[in-house]
């Protein structure tokens, strides 16, 4: 692959290394993958040869939970652009997958918001064995934990604890008390990279939680969902049947949500009854336009809508 050769030959040899390593994935060989491809870049040129290896390289070590190092190589691949030439969307949206703030806590005036880890597995599992709860929080996922062993949620929160969340789909935090105390949990779903979208859930499980428990846990997350990730959209989706549903949607519209509509007899349930999804959306700009919402934000995330006093962040 010298950079002598023109640069239809180098493509096509580039491409060779790509099958090469796409090979050894297939062989649940992932070193022997990324080895292939740094050898590669390193004797790539320039062009769109190289942008081809690095593609192929940052999205290898994003499947294989190697954020670290994929966030080097970011770094090194920013500089094939200068400042005239504006970096392509697929090596932006993989920056933006990468950026440290996912793998951080964040922490208000009496609540923190932590990511899953293994340890969680136990009460996790015992928090999705109230079918209500369930129910109300995310039918499918606790659907998926109910019928899981605790080796096997803790074998996945141990797996997923280094991997990109943005790259699996979901963020998940455990809400806590500052004395530790579990409060219940909290994420953000179906993470469209692209668009820039994803859909908020909360669920407080503790009969001690109160209502600016949950209002300081919504502030919080989308808080970082909007000023730190940059987000562009925030959505929640409600069932029907939830008993909660007309308080769910005063929280909501308070932290500057609006209601988009209602998908009727959208889900059918196991007992073989219909229920409807009622939708409500955040947009980043509107949630400052909204009085109550920057009133929220002064008081959690100590934000006044135009800047940060203090970092509502933590280092993980």
């Amino acid at each position: 692959m010298s950079g002598a050769l023109p640069d239809d030959a180098r493509v096509s040899s580039v491409r060779r290394c790509v099958a090469q390593a796409d090979a050894m994935l297939a062989h649940r060989q992932p070193k022997e993958a990324v080895a292939i491809l740094k050898a590669g870049l390193s004797q790539v040129g320039e062009g769109s040869a190289r942008l081809l290896l690095l593609q192929r390289l940052l999205q290898v070590l994003i499947q294989v939970g190697a954020c670290q190092e994929a966030r080097v190589w970011v770094q090194r691949g920013a500089a094939l652009w200068s400042s005239e030439r504006e970096q392509p969307t697929w090596f932006k949206d993989m920056a933006w997958c990468l950026q440290e703030a996912w793998w951080s806590s964040l922490t208000g005036p009496s609540v923190a918001l932590k990511r899953l880890q293994g340890a969680d597995a136990a009460w996790l599992k015992d928090l999705f064995a109230d079918e209500d709860f369930s129910a109300w929080v995310n039918r499918d996922y606790g659907e998926r934990i109910r019928h899981s062993s605790l080796d096997t949620i803790a074998g996945q929160l141990a797996l997923q604890w280094g991997q990109a969340p943005a790259h699996l789909g979901a963020q998940v935090y455990r809400i806590e008390r500052h004395d530790g105390r579990p409060l219940g949990l909290t994420s953000l779903v179906g993470i469209d990279v692209p668009s820039r979208r994803a859909e908020f859930i909360i669920g407080l499980a503790d009969d001690q939680a109160t209502h600016a428990q949950a209002i300081e846990t919504g502030t919080l997350l989308l808080d970082w969902a909007f000023r730190v990730i940059e987000l562009h959209k925030v959505f929640v989706t409600v069932y029907s049947d939830n008993p909660r549903l007309p308080a769910l949607k005063r929280i909501l519209c308070s932290l500057g949500f609006q209601e988009e509509g209602c998908q009727r007899q959208h889900l059918r349930l196991q007992t073989g009854a219909y229920v409807d999804l009622h939708l409500l959306g955040a947009i980043r700009g509107e949630v400052h336009a909204n009085p109550l919402a920057r009133r929220l934000l002064q008081r959690y995330a100590k934000q006044d809508g135009e800047g940060v006093h203090a970092p509502a962040i933590i280092a993980p």
